[in-house]
């Protein structure tokens, strides 16, 4: 048992996502990804 977590991203162009890769965008949904992990794995 568990939660599947599925996020799909669409730049509008190749220029538009190498802007947001340069500014993080892969590390910034890496770190959403560990919070929300904590933030379930919590023992009420």
């Amino acid at each position: 048992m568990g939660t599947d977590y599925v996020a799909h991203v669409m730049h509008k162009s190749n220029a538009d996502r190498n802007t947001h890769k340069g500014m993080g965008f892969y590390d910034g949904w890496g770190t959403v990804t560990e919070q929300l992990a904590k933030l379930v794995e919590r023992k009420p």
